[in-house]
């Protein structure tokens, strides 16, 4: 227990001295622009687009580090949530599969 106490303070400390030796030296206007330059040149070159089809989505398929797979998935997968206003006036949620717009057909959730 000992042993822990011991890692958790020296890494306190350690963070402690990283924080106290950046506010020393502040960003410049300078250093702020070019870190925006470089967040800005870091968005365009990896916007990634999800597939629309699972052909598509097939392209993406990888093999993850721990050794399990992982895919994106197709737009046309995904469900679309929306909101209905009744005759009453009260709001119902509706869910529908893909990315087209949810239905008035869908019965209510107990049936």
């Amino acid at each position: 227990m000992k042993g822990k106490a011991l890692l958790i303070l020296a890494g306190i400390t350690l963070a402690s001295g990283a924080m106290t030796a950046q506010a020393a030296k502040p960003m410049t206007d300078a250093d702020k622009q070019a870190a925006a330059k470089a967040v800005a040149q870091n968005h365009k070159n990896f916007n990634v687009v999800a597939p629309r089809t699972m052909a598509q989505a097939n392209g993406t398929l990888r093999q993850t580090p721990s050794g399990g797979k992982a895919i994106s998935v197709p737009t046309e997968l995904w469900n679309t949530l929306s909101v209905q206003k009744q005759a009453d006036g009260s709001l119902r949620m509706v869910e529908s599969d893909g990315t087209a717009p949810a239905t008035k057909s869908e019965g209510l959730p107990n049936e």
